[in-house]
């Protein structure tokens, strides 16, 4: 298996290739639409009305969280788009896997950048959002962003690798993802604030706590929230380190099994 310096090279040598395979999943996602690329700014904006009128109709005289809630779910839909659409990264490109010569890594990674590239669009329209309600930003901590969309993005690319790998050889695995994302979405604060589970967790035991930072999204969003809307975490920033820690592993696990069954691809497909 490549070193990961000679991985590296072999990704930066063909760039060109991967912008052009990014482009073509952008593509790919509106194609057929009139408004084409204009959705990945238009479909923020009519979440984030349709959560904002849903609130304000359900929660009568309880404390309106829309922007935990919004800013939760648009976080959380960059992730699990690049897990569904990794599914398809090489079934998908059958052609390209049996009668091409280039690293296979280039497919996941390209599904994760156009799907980081509809993220950062959705992103202008949370802040824009943020900025209209009065949000209560972090500037202090507003230098800490680009890590951490580079953390989760490491996260979502190392899962990418890995899904797209094992969907080549085990196809039940388009079935059991959509039941695991959802269960992962409801054991993560994407709905809800950091300290309704962390409640939960205390009455258990103390000692769950730093288990539950083991889950990469609970950091991540507990961090973006912090800077965004200023929903300071009940928990020591030691505490959030784990998440960090375990979205870099998911990456080079994810990686490595790719490398790993990728020459026997071509028998699979």
């Amino acid at each position: 298996m490549k070193s990961v310096q000679e991985l590296i090279r072999s990704l930066w040598v063909r760039r060109e290739l991967i912008g052009i395979l990014v482009l073509r999943n952008l593509k790919i996602r509106y194609k057929g639409s009139v408004l084409g690329f204009f959705w990945s700014l238009a479909s923020p904006v009519f979440f984030i009305l349709i959560y904002s009128t849903f609130l304000k109709l359900v929660a009568k005289g309880v404390p309106l969280q829309i922007h935990t809630l919004v800013t939760g779910i648009i976080i959380w839909q960059f992730l699990s788009l690049c897990a569904h659409d990794a599914l398809g990264a090489i079934v998908g490109n059958v052609n390209l896997v049996k009668k091409t010569a280039f690293p296979r890594l280039i497919l996941p990674l390209s599904t994760v950048l156009a799907n980081l590239i509809n993220f950062l669009m959705s992103g202008l329209v949370l802040l824009a959002f943020l900025i209209l309600t009065r949000a209560r930003f972090q500037l202090a901590l507003l230098p800490l962003l680009p890590l951490v969309i580079l953390t989760q993005t490491a996260l979502c690319f190392g899962l990418a690798a890995g899904l797209s790998a094992a969907h080549v050889f085990f196809r039940d695995t388009e079935h059991l993802l959509g039941h695991v994302v959802l269960a992962w979405l409801f054991l993560s604060p994407v709905l809800y604030p950091l300290e309704r589970p962390l409640a939960i967790l205390e009455h258990l035991g103390s000692w769950t706590v730093p288990l539950y930072f083991l889950n990469p999204m609970a950091g991540l969003l507990a961090v973006y929230r912090m800077i965004l809307i200023g929903e300071s975490p009940p928990v020591t920033p030691a505490l959030l380190l784990p998440s960090f820690a375990v979205a870099w592993v998911v990456l080079a696990v994810g990686v490595a099994v790719f490398q790993k069954a990728q020459p026997w691809f071509g028998d699979e497909l």
